[in-house]
């Protein structure tokens, strides 16, 4: 772990902060929304009922997990992604305390397209802040790195052993689940709209491609030119 942490500006932090917040409103919906949560807060959904443990105690054991799994594969992660993770457990745990639940089928379609689009606009605001990085987007990408495996298998891999331990402990898992693990990404990369770039979401790289210029140096050779 490395404990330097790079220091944002003013506009960046706020940024990061509003980002935080909004997704973490957007996750809290989706597991109100009695249509199903999204596949991680399915899980740690379940286990919270199971258990009887604090939200935030479930969020920050499966945080530990997630650490130690990347440090094991040798992948490596600062404080600021530490800090970063652990916060949107007690976040949420309050917003779960608060937050109603949705009472009919049209209180429930609106907490879902409410939880889609909080979800992808939290992601772009925190991610186009450039400053931290989540616990299982590093994980995700230690795997990937390490393993050489394709980023869409690990992330679809990820997200249905959640939707499977869930299910099997009864947790929130409905159609829901389904429009939050495929809804989310897309509209994540219409709102990014190359803003994010470097950036990815859970080890899938979001953006487009930073053009490169080259100047043909002879019949054979292309020179890189630095446009900046």
């Amino acid at each position: 772990m490395n404990l330097t942490l790079t220091r944002p500006s003013l506009r960046q932090f706020t940024r990061y902060l509003a980002g935080v917040v909004v997704v973490s409103t957007g996750a809290t919906l989706g597991i109100k929304s009695n249509l199903g949560a999204a596949p991680y807060d399915a899980l740690l959904t379940m286990i919270t009922d199971r258990t009887d443990l604090p939200f935030w105690v479930t969020a920050w054991l499966l945080q530990a997990v997630w650490i130690a799994w990347i440090l094991r594969a040798g992948g490596r992660f600062d404080i600021g992604t530490l800090v970063h993770s652990l916060s949107f457990g007690p976040i949420m745990s309050v917003l779960l305390d608060v937050m109603p639940e949705a009472t009919s089928t049209f209180h429930s379609v609106l907490y879902l397209v409410a939880a889609v689009s909080g979800m992808a606009l939290g992601l772009w605001l925190y991610l186009g802040a450039k400053f931290v990085a989540g616990m299982v987007d590093t994980l995700f990408e230690t795997l990937i790195r390490r393993h050489r495996w394709h980023p869409g298998a690990v992330r679809t891999t990820f997200d249905l052993g959640c939707v499977a331990v869930a299910w099997a402990g009864s947790g929130p898992v409905g159609v829901g689940t389904v429009v939050l693990a495929l809804g989310v990404g897309p509209l994540l990369s219409v709102l990014d709209a190359g803003l994010l770039r470097p950036a990815t979401w859970r080890g899938i790289p979001l953006g487009k491609p930073k053009p490169v210029h080259l100047e043909l140096v002879d019949t054979t050779e292309y020179r890189i030119l630095d446009t900046h």
